[in-house]
């Protein structure tokens, strides 16, 4: 990689003001920041895609008709968006979202690829609105992404990736927010989001996205099952969601996605446990999710693994240990609403 980047400083050496040898370099330096982010080196990483995005920022004032230049401005910002979220600058990830849905809002009526990655882009901001705790605005955010995904849905039936996006959208906002309307009918309305989110998993039974999409709305069904009084079926599909979530977790014990979600699933647990006046087991699984966590959590500035790490201690007593972790997770503008209420509750 360090071998492109020489050339592509050449490149544009060659002539220091041809776009072409600026895009050139513009590509190096945002595959240096791909390579980093997978490294975890997320300030490195965005050291690199900021220097590409000025790149293409130059080549945009030179070229602003150029065929593609906004797409791959687009695709800079989401990068960008995301190695400061990793960093834990929650404010400055969403502006870049923003700026993101701004350069592909123009186009994506007429270029399905545009309104694809508009529909991810709303995705992320939806699910950034609801770790800030704006709920109206989360919500505002997902259902304009369900929007947007259904319109190539309809286009392209067959698509099954759009098809799992769609399903997404729709299964994220009943695992985001606790459900205020009838629990009766949002039970049906997530059940057959799942339903088709298994057939999706079925024909391609290696993609662990759609894995522990499916597994997370399973577990959005617990509080559903919990209000219509049928505790037993409740415990019932916490336990086999759990069971399934262990199983994928052996396969990547490293992988942060994997490792939040079985912890944020086991910690669902230890509270059915903790209403149920069990303290016993409510601490078992709280200690399993801080084993899982543990090996993710030094130096870390992920807010989501923070968050779980807090409700963790809290729950097996250790509540003062993770001061600094409250703190922090404050100073991002951490403000999820069951975390919160968790805090509040349960501190002491």
């Amino acid at each position: 990689m360090q071998e492109y980047r020489e050339f592509s400083d050449r490149f544009a050496a060659a002539d220091p003001t041809d776009a072409d040898g600026w895009m050139e370099q513009s590509y190096a330096h945002n595959t240096l920041g791909v390579i980093a982010m997978k490294r975890s080196r997320y300030q490195e990483a965005s050291k690199e895609f900021e220097l590409s995005l000025q790149l293409k920022q130059r080549v945009l004032a030179q070229k602003p008709n150029k065929s593609g230049l906004h797409s791959d401005l687009a695709n800079g910002y989401s990068w960008l968006a995301e190695s400061k979220l990793k960093q834990g600058h929650l404010e400055e990830a969403m502006r870049l979202y923003r700026e993101e849905e701004r350069l592909l809002q123009p186009d994506h009526e007429k270029d399905a690829h545009a309104a694809s990655r508009l529909a991810l882009a709303l995705m992320r901001q939806g699910m950034l609105y609801a770790a800030l705790g704006q709920r109206t605005n989360s919500l505002e955010k997902l259902e304009a992404a369900e929007s947007v995904q259904q319109k190539l849905v309809d286009i392209d039936p067959t698509n099954r990736q759009w098809q799992a996006r769609l399903y997404a959208a729709k299964g994220r906002q009943f695992e985001l927010f606790e459900q205020t309307g009838d629990p009766r009918e949002m039970l049906q309305r997530l059940q057959a989001i799942i339903e088709k989110m298994a057939a999706l998993s079925a024909l391609d039974p290696k993609n662990s996205t759609l894995a522990f999409q499916s597994l997370k709305f399973r577990q959005a069904q617990t509080p559903l099952l919990q209000k219509l009084g049928r505790q037993n079926e409740a415990l019932q599909n916490m336990e086999s969601v759990i069971q399934a979530l262990e199983a994928q977790y052996a396969k990547a014990k490293t992988d942060s996605a994997a490792v939040s979600i079985l912890a944020d699933a086991l910690l669902a647990r230890a509270e059915i446990a903790q209403r149920a006046g069990v303290e016993g087991p409510m601490i078992d699984y709280c200690n399993r999710a801080l084993d899982v966590l543990h090996p993710l959590l030094t130096d870390t500035t992920d807010y989501s693994l923070l968050a779980l790490q807090v409700r963790a201690k809290i729950c097996i007593g250790d509540g003062k240990l993770v001061a600094n972790q409250i703190r922090q997770l404050d100073s991002m503008g951490y403000r999820e609403a069951r975390y919160r209420q968790y805090v509040s509750n349960n501190l002491r």
